[in-house]
């Protein structure tokens, strides 16, 4: 799936949990309880970790857990590399968010080195918010 479509998609599926379930107006369905992520997001490549975890078996994170439940499959692979980018440089930060999500395993590296990659930041800026993460949103 191209970048545009991944954003897309996700729009599509935040907008159809919308109204339903326990949380607000605008929130996605809430995941089934076996999410289960460690972030480690960097401002700068030789800065210290910030480090979040997020447990949604124990009713916190209640906000990242519904959005990790609706962040499409293809945001936690890799750009293919053959993928034509743009080259907008979006900023030093870099994140990777490791663990499960709805019982599936997850590991992936997150930067901001270009059009693709800021697009995928994107995706999971919801979940980056907890670490102070200023690319985030």
């Amino acid at each position: 799936m191209r970048p545009l479509a991944v954003s897309a998609t996700l729009s599509a599926l935040v907008l159809a949990g919308c109204g339903s379930g326990s949380g607000g107006e605008d929130e996605p369905e809430p995941s089934s309880g076996q999410t289960k992520l460690s972030i480690a997001y960097r401002a700068t490549p030789n800065a210290d970790p910030v480090i979040e975890r997020i447990d949604c078996a124990r009713g916190r994170d209640e906000r990242a857990c519904r959005v990790a439940g609706v962040v499409p499959a293809e945001t936690w692979q890799p750009v293919p590399p053959d993928t034509a980018c743009t080259e907008i440089y979006g900023g030093p930060e870099t994140a990777r968010i490791a663990g499960t999500v709805e019982g599936r395993g997850v590991d992936a590296d997150f930067s901001r080195v270009n059009g693709c990659e800021i697009e995928r930041w994107d995706s999971v800026s919801p979940l980056l918010e907890s670490t102070g993460a200023t690319g985030a949103g």
